[in-house]
């Protein structure tokens, strides 16, 4: 497994370890969410998190967290593999953990959003308002069909993540309007 150095896509600075089966789990940093995720290796069995806070009302990234603030607490779903699709119909991923052969088991690990302190006003993704980003691969990534990195628009988060093809080799985001 390597480490990557850190570059930014999208305005939003991308750095910190890949992980692996070795290395199973990645989360994003205190206060932050997955807003993308890149991949490398064979198979895609390096991951990285693309983490930071969307602001709900401006519809820009903050790399501080000043508009959101994320519940410490996680939460994650079942595990799924090749050709399914596992999101959070009232959260936010903000890690992943991963088994097997080429990392080709996904567990999403969730929190909660707010936009005060109080936590009395949560950011729920909008249903209406996601969408699912193209497949990213290590394969033919220089490609302009497939690249090996995906980032939400900026006034969106992740919600869900999909895997398709031979250790779950190939991966796409739901990606989410945040709105409380």
């Amino acid at each position: 497994m390597q480490d990557y150095p850190a570059r930014r896509i999208h305005d939003v600075s991308i750095d910190g370890q890949s992980f692996s089966e070795e290395t199973p789990i990645r989360d994003c940093p205190a206060g932050k969410v997955m807003i993308g995720l890149e991949c490398s290796g064979s198979y895609c069995d390096n991951k990285r998190l693309v983490c930071g806070v969307p602001s709900a009302s401006s519809g820009t990234y903050s790399s501080q967290g000043a508009d959101l603030y994320v519940d410490p607490f996680q939460w994650t779903q079942a595990w799924f593999s090749e050709g399914q699709f596992s999101y959070f119909l009232y959260g936010w991923v903000n890690g992943l953990e991963c088994s097997g052969s080429y990392c080709e088991n996904l567990l999403l690990r969730g929190q909660d959003v707010f936009s005060d302190s109080s936590e009395t006003h949560k950011v729920s993704p909008v249903n209406n308002a996601c969408y699912v980003t193209g497949w990213i691969s290590e394969e033919n990534h220089a490609d302009s069909s497939t690249q090996n990195y995906v980032v939400c628009r900026k006034d969106h988060a992740v919600a869900g993540v999909a895997c398709s093809g031979s250790y779950c080799d190939k991966l796409a985001l739901m990606c989410c309007e945040m709105k409380d």
